[in-house]
């Protein structure tokens, strides 16, 4: 009975075919063309006899081999002679025969040599419906197809399997292929799930299982190929479905389990079309020309512990959402290992990309991407992201040419991963922004180990970055970006920052590299602050960059230099430990307008400070440079500086040394313990003022082919020599009655007074000169210091809300330099407080004194609950009640916020700038805060903190808030001198860091200000209101400016 059934289908298949010559109308008068052959009027083309042939006929092709391009427009039926033999090849062209008429029967032909893969095919049907194909060889493709019958056809390479695209209805029966398969696609269900295939047809002698609407089962063994089309719970296991075109197929089907599978060899190996929540695990899926597992438009899938091996791509997500990838190998591919495109919410976890021709990983255009414990290694790439609101956590990425590349990505996280023996490390590109790098092991890459290239706003930190052969980390034309806490060593420079502005450098290890471990190269207003430099060539460079801050850095045994400064104007040096250097401490080339003031320099092997050619309004205040082999140099036309409160002790050869260099200001220094204290050669029109100089081992003051200076109301004290001069010009004292100098072995008495110490009655002034040398005398020697000897003040200090409640404000500072000195000893500190603020202190109250060793005073209950604000300044006070006040001055703001939405700022810079901690006096629900750089808005919500929302809060920033309650906005923290707020065209939300009387007329003729607006309770919805040139800005407020094109807006507490 078995084998009847073949004899049965055939008999239905025929007479299906002459059912169909027999209903057309046109058949009545049907005739048949015959092409090749013998006959005399035979035609030589398929294609002419089809272009003769009338709907109906039949085009007869004798036995042979027709290089031609079909295409059959007409009901018509193509009979070959012998499939065997009958022949038609497309020499590598597009279609053979290409059907775009409905009712067309073809049979008995080998189709071969057309264009590869689809859309051409060896017979098509296009938009071709109700036809016959039976008992061809060659590859049959399907497009928009329907009603169709494929009988007894056979196939026997990649692309001579049988593809159905978008096609609905077709049957397809006792066809045989032989390393190809059938391939089913389309995107609606009907394109899947209404065909009629079964297992008469076979994939290399083994039957097709085809199963539609089927819910639950188990796929037969020994299936050559499988396809599920609207299946439910079906399992499909331990088969071999290789050289099958595709060997397993779902489309819109769901729960379903692919395990234990070997589909190699094919087209794809796995493919799975709106198909949602299968589990596709351990299948060996390699060796595919495309695609080892595919996913589209499919969602919630389990991807676990499947080989993927050379491949073209490995893994290919495309559409597909909230998929668990796992413990998949994905490598040797030619293309990518694993790659995703417009796929939200995917996780990949403990996957292997390794040894791809292309990248290991790549993830493009998608969101909340999950990269957890991959490896990626020996690929183009390792991970390239092209998306937002990922996380690449604790990943192994080795030996490609970039490790993980962001191209155009944001707001996401690049954590804990171990990156190593690449090109460049991680490298962020083209406007890659608010991203995280952080807790990342990165070493050993051929170039850079963090390279960020026109990228903005990202923060990096807490990284080991070392024994990269480029930089540690490389900032390209890229601004706004914070570098926290990074540990970077042995690299060829540190950090290397190009053409990049309003960066911050933060807290940051630079040791043991090559070259630098700070370089700067034309960027500006960057910050840079609480840095260790050390063993690196040059600690920190800043070359042709303006208004650069550096503070409280510690710069030591670098080899060369540890600070320097080139080509470069407006920057400042604060509160650094420089020592131990093999050159120079800090170092100025060509540079000015720079500050450099508290610092420490010492023990480094030349001078502790030196300017060369840097000529113009360069200051050098209250430092401590001690044991240098000089102390301050001023070199080569360095003119027009300010050397001022410097304390200059124990420096081998000079402690202030000016060389070719005029019209400085030396004033109230202290200098002792050098060879020399204070040494001039041919520097002229220089002033020597009040300073102290004292028991140094060869001269105290000298002066050698040196000019119109003048030196007075120094006390010049203990030295070998107390001082030489080899130039009449130079004037040793400023006249009567000021002056001259205070020398401590002038032997002459004050008994008389006058120009001429001529009448009877002590003056202060000695009656006899002190003499020099033979030409130069000082006049009218001091017979006292003038004025008493004043301290250096305390510096650095700061502001803090202490208590439980914040009730207290404390205040704290570092030591002066004399607290315990001999000669400007410090005795005690004095506090003076006000509630109004003034620039220089004047008028405060004096609020109480604390003894010298003591660095903190506690102001009880002026915190939170003190309805006022607050302004203190802190001066040291000598042995002979001389006193100097701390440059800065430290306060307490408060501001109170009623129910509601409000507009705030923070107008005292804080150490800590977190949004919690800025406002942890308020209650409030919300805060956001608009970024005119990328042009949105950045929010927290206390009751669901987002991590990657509303960042650091500084003080030139305006922000809403909305209270919950009515609350005090109170913070405590230093008064800035200056704030530099960076404004783009448009509209910026500011704000207003000064204590000073201060207007929208003032802004206006700072920068180019179209509009401001600010804040007014009453002014629903929006709560905001036009403000005029009279009215005046007030400290804690945030403003809306709207500004012509990019500004710089320069704020003033002085």
């Amino acid at each position: 009975m078995r084998k009847a059934i073949p004899i049965i289908i055939t008999v239905l298949v025929i007479s299906t075919f002459h059912l169909a010559l027999t209903i057309l109308p046109e058949n009545v008068r049907a005739k048949t063309l015959y092409v090749g052959g013998p006959g005399p009027s035979n035609y030589t083309t398929i294609q002419d006899a089809i272009n003769a042939a009338n709907p109906g006929d039949t085009v007869y092709v004798y036995k042979g081999t027709y290089y031609e391009n079909v295409v059959i427009d007409k009901i018509l039926s193509l009979r070959g002679e012998d499939r065997n033999t009958t022949m038609i090849n497309g020499s590598a062209t597009g279609d053979i025969v290409n059907v775009t008429a409905d009712w067309v029967n073809i049979t008995g032909f080998t189709v071969e040599n057309s264009s590869v893969g689809p859309p051409s095919a060896g017979i098509k049907l296009f938009y071709a419906n109700n036809c016959n194909i039976a008992n061809n060889e060659g590859s049959i493709l399907l497009w928009y197809s329907h009603n169709n019958t494929i009988a007894n056809n056979t196939g026997s390479n990649k692309w001579a399997g049988i593809l159905l695209l978008y096609s609905s209805n077709n049957t397809l029966v006792n066809n045989a292929m032989s390393e190809v398969g059938i391939y089913v696609n389309g995107d609606s269900l009907e394109h899947w799930n209404t065909h009629s295939i079964d297992t008469t047809n076979t994939v290399n002698g083994k039957p097709v299982y085809y199963w539609k609407n089927v819910g639950g089962g188990t796929i037969p063994s020994g299936a050559g190929q499988v396809i599920l089309a609207n299946c439910t719970n079906v399992v499909v296991e331990n088969k071999n479905v290789s050289n099958a075109i595709v060997g397993i197929s779902l489309g819109f089907s769901s729960n379903n389990t692919i395990a234990n599978n070997t589909a190699s060899k094919n087209l794809e190996g796995i493919y799975l079309y709106k198909s949602n929540n299968n589990f596709i695990t351990k299948n060996n899926a390699s060796n595919c020309s495309s695609i080892g597992v595919r996913l589209l438009e499919s969602n919630s899938n389990t991807i676990a512990n499947n080989t993927l091996m050379n491949n073209y791509h490995g893994l290919y997500l495309d559409s597909s959402s909230d998929n668990t990838v796992s413990n998949n190998t994905a490598s040797l591919s030619k293309g990518t290992g694993i790659i995703l495109s417009y796929s939200d919410g995917n996780t990949f976890t403990n996957n292997s990309a390794s040894s791809n021709f292309g990248d290991g990983i790549s993830l493009a255009s998608s969101d909340g991407i999950a990269l957890i414990n991959n490896t990626a290694s020996n690929n183009r790439q390792g991970i390239d992201f092209f998306c937002s609101n990922g996380i690449i956590n604790n990943n192994i990425v080795s030996h490609n040419e970039v490790g993980i590349n962001f191209t155009w990505s944001g707001s996401s996280t690049i954590i804990n991963n171990n990156i190593s023996n690449n090109w460049d490390g991680i490298f962020l590109d083209f406007f890659s922004s608010n991203n995280i790098i952080a807790n990342n092991n990165i070493y050993s890459n051929d170039r850079h180990g963090i390279y960020l290239l026109e990228s903005g706003n990202n923060i990096i930190a807490n990284n080991n970055i070392s024994l990269n052969n480029g930089e540690g980390i490389s900032v390209d034309t890229s601004r706004s970006n914070s570098f926290v806490s990074n540990n970077v060593s042995n690299n060829r420079h540190g950090i290397h920052i190009d053409l990049s502005d309003d960066n911050n450098i933060i807290g940051n290890n630079f040791s043991f590299n090559e070259q630098y471990g700070m370089f700067f190269w034309f960027s500006n207003n960057n910050r840079i602050v609480t840095n260790t430099a050390s063993n690196n060539r040059y600690g920190i460079q800043i070359s042709a960059s303006d208004h650069n801050t550096m503070a409280n850095n510690t710069v030591l045994s670098n080899n060369q230099d540890g600070i320097v400064v080139a080509a470069s104007d407006n920057n400042s040096i604060t509160g650094s430990d420089v020592f131990s250097n093999g050159r120079y401490g800090i170092e100025l080339l060509v540079s000015t307008n720079t500050t450099i003031s508290r610092n420490f320099v010492s023990s480094n092997n030349q001078c502790g400070i030196q300017l060369y050619s840097s000529n113009g309004n360069n200051t050098m205040t209250a430092n401590v440079i001690s044991n240098n082999v000089g102390g301050i140099f001023l070199r080569w036309f360095s003119d027009n500086n300010t050397i001022d409160s410097n304390r200059v002790s124990s420096n081998t050869a000079m402690g202030i040394e000016l060389d070719d260099s005029s019209n400085n200001t030396v004033s109230n220094n202290t200098v002792n313990g050098s060879d020399y204290g204070i040494y001039l050669v041919s520097s002229h029109n220089n002033a020597i003022v009040r300073n102290d100089v004292l028991m140094n081992a060869i001269r105290g003051i000298s002066l050698r082919i040196s000019s119109q200076n003048g030196i007075y109301h120094n006390s010049i004290l203990s030295n070998a020599q107390q001082a030489f001069d080899d130039n009449s010009s130079n004037q040793w004292d400023d006249g009567y009655p000021s002056g001259g100098n205070f020398w401590s072995d002038y032997a002459g008495f004050d008994i008389y007074s006058g120009p001429n110490q001529d009448r009877l009655g002590s003056d202060g002034v000695g009656d006899t000169p002190y003499v020099i040398d033979f030409d130069s005398a000082d006049r009218y020697p001091l017979t006292s210091p003038f004025p008493p000897l004043a301290p250096m003040p305390p510096f650095p200090l700061s502001a803090t809300l202490t208590g439980t409640g914040f009730e207290n404000v404390t205040l704290t500072w570092e030591l002066s330099p004399d607290d315990g000195q001999r000669l400007k000893s410090v005795v005690r500190y004095d506090i003076y407080r006000d509630t109004s603020y003034n620039p220089d202190g004047t008028g405060y109250a004096f609020l109480t004194s604390v003894s010298n060793g003591t660095s903190q005073f506690v102001d009880v209950l002026a915190g939170e609950g003190d309805p006022n604000s607050y302004f203190y300044l802190v001066c040291a006070v000598s042995v002979n009640n001389s006193s100097r006040c701390s440059v800065q001055q430290l306060g307490k703001f408060t501001r109170t916020l009623g129910t509601g939405l409000n507009l705030v700022s923070i107008p005292l810079p804080q150490s800590d700038e977190g949004i919690g901690t800025v406002l942890q006096t308020v209650s409030f629900d919300k805060a956001w805060f608009y970024d005119s750089s990328e042009q949105e808005w950045e929010s927290h919500m206390t009751a669901k903190p987002y991590p990657k929302g509303l960042g650091p809060v500084n003080h030139t920033l305006g922000f809403w808030i909305n209270v919950t309650k009515d609350s005090n906005l109170t913070v405590a923290g230093l008064v800035p001198f200056n704030t530099t707020i960076y404004l783009r065209a448009g509209w910026n939300l500011v704000g207003f860091p000064s204590f000073l009387n201060y207007t929208v007329a003032n802004l206006k003729a700072a920068i180019a200000v179209k509009r401001i607006e600010g804040f007014d309770a009453l002014a629903p919805p929006y709560y905001l209101r036009a403000f005029q040139d009279s009215d005046l800005l007030l400290a804690g407020q945030g403003y809306w400016v709207e500004v012509v094109g990019d500004a710089t807006w320069v704020l003033s507490n002085t």
